[in-house]
């Protein structure tokens, strides 16, 4: 190991919504130090090769998966996490890292353990309003905790921080002024980087019955499920863009009057960062419903709508049509919903995770 204070490792993976975290809290620290080295360790699900690979980041996979729910597979599962956590430890002593930012997930327990062993200092990011099963496990063990929601269930003490969003997903300005214009409303759809199912669904829907006219869309369906959703829309006559991904998320957001969206706590984290009205549809299979929590202060503060996704799209079209119709016909409505944001919208939260990763490197 080096004599330097050493780099930084994410850990964290298997979805956007850690990594994107993360890219945003390393992207503030580049900004401070320039020189700092940076190592991600992620997932081997293709998302996070895709991901960390178009932002041109270093990583190593690692082959530990989520925790099995069929106890016939729980060998398969230790074996994993054992050899994760060995090539953890060869790469943290490698790369004479001097700190560990675990950001959730099932990634984060190998890597944290590795840190541990070596006696290299862990900072815990929470990001979900219900603390998932690792983070439970983690925080008690790690040396610094901050979490995005109060009450989330850590077992251990916890700081309190914003939502760490990179600059890519910021829009130039959240004034609304690139938001109004003579051709109607923008309708953002989004169901994070993989896609949602079911709001693709409810869309499509939609749109054969005439709801979406008087809105431009801008309809991010995931990757291979743009092509039913586009054809229905050209067939409904609507001034649509769809895509499968986008990267650039900000310009979507600043270009938004109303978005629909899953929520994950990355979908939320950027709405109000933009300060984007915003019909959350929470993911409907996760058992503890986080999705739910995740939005639930803002629709408490009138910033948001909360909508249960019934999964069947003419249910979903059916609750949701009223809600866009109301917009469409009363836009004000909206203003007054981004009024009620913006107390939400004030820190950077990327970047205060970044001065404390920076000050505990410096106190070594």
């Amino acid at each position: 190991m080096n004599d330097s204070p050493g780099g930084i490792v994410f850990a964290g993976g298997g979805t956007g919504g850690h990594l994107y975290p993360s890219l945003a809290i390393a992207e503030r620290l580049r900004e401070r130090a320039p020189q700092l080295d940076v190592l991600f360790m992620c997932s081997s699900r293709p998302i996070d090769r895709r991901i960390l690979n178009q932002a041109g980041q270093r990583f190593v996979t690692l082959p530990v998966v989520g925790w099995p729910r069929n106890p016939l597979k729980l060998p398969g599962f230790v074996y994993r996490f054992k050899k994760s956590e060995w090539s953890a430890r060869q790469h943290l002593r490698r790369e004479g890292i001097g700190c560990v930012v675990a950001m959730g997930g099932f990634v984060s327990g190998p890597v944290v353990f590795a840190a541990k062993r070596l006696g290299i200092g862990v900072v815990m990011v929470n990001l979900d309003a219900t603390a998932g099963k690792a983070n439970r496990k983690l925080a008690p063990i790690c040396d610094e905790v901050l979490s995005v929601y109060e009450n989330v269930g850590l077992g251990a003490p916890s700081e309190p921080v914003g939502f760490p969003v990179r600059r890519a997903a910021l829009a130039a300005s959240q004034s609304g002024s690139s938001r109004r214009s003579d051709v109607g409303l923008t309708l953002l759809v989004t169901g994070a980087s993989s896609g949602a199912q079911s709001i693709n669904e409810a869309m499509i829907e939609l749109a054969r019955r005439g709801e979406l006219d008087g809105w431009r869309i801008l309809h991010l369906t995931g990757e291979g499920r743009h092509v039913p959703v586009a054809a229905a829309y050209q067939q409904a006559g609507l001034d649509a863009d769809v895509r499968g991904y986008l990267d650039e998320m900000g310009a979507a957001w600043g270009a938004a009057d109303l978005a629909i969206s899953r929520a994950g706590a990355g979908s939320v984290g950027e709405a109000v960062a933009n300060g984007v009205p915003t019909v959350f549809l929470p993911y409907p299979y996760h058992r503890d419903e986080h999705q739910k929590r995740n939005a639930a202060p803002y629709e408490q503060a009138g910033a948001a709508v909360v909508c249960k996704d019934l999964v069947d799209p003419r249910a979903n079209a059916d609750q949701l049509a009223p809600i866009l119709r109301r917009f469409r016909e009363d836009p004000a409505q909206l203003a007054a919903m981004r009024e009620k944001i913006e107390p939400f919208s004030v820190a950077d939260g990327a970047q205060t995770v970044a001065e404390k990763v920076l000050q505990r490197l410096e106190g070594e």
